[in-house]
């Protein structure tokens, strides 16, 4: 699982977002990757396909980035409250981040 997505909270946000349900209440800012950059853009739009909640989800998406890098600076800068990123971007944050696993089903 160290390659696989998880769900970055950023600092302050964990008492709000505590699943990824929680992504589709109005007023959460989302990041996600670009899917014309990179594969995990790709691999978030299958997870909000699979949620059943993926429109509630994009509408709340305020910006998609070329890298995981990108992604992870957002929600540490709390421009994003939430992200989907790599585990091993997540591992280099530690004590930062709030990380919340993505449901495999």
């Amino acid at each position: 699982m160290v390659h696989g997505p998880v769900l970055a909270v950023a600092p302050g946000k964990a008492e709000a977002i505590r699943s990824f349900a929680d992504l589709a209440k109005p007023g959460v800012r989302v990041g996600l990757g670009d899917p014309q950059a990179m594969a995990l853009g790709r691999t978030a739009e299958d997870i909000l396909d699979k949620s059943g909640q993926g429109e509630a989800i994009r509408r709340n998406v305020t910006v998609r980035a070329a890298t995981v890098k990108q992604l992870a600076l957002y929600v540490l800068d709390g421009n994003v409250d939430a992200a989907i990123i790599g585990a091993s971007e997540a591992a280099q944050n530690p004590g930062k981040l709030s990380v919340l696993a993505v449901p495999p089903d």
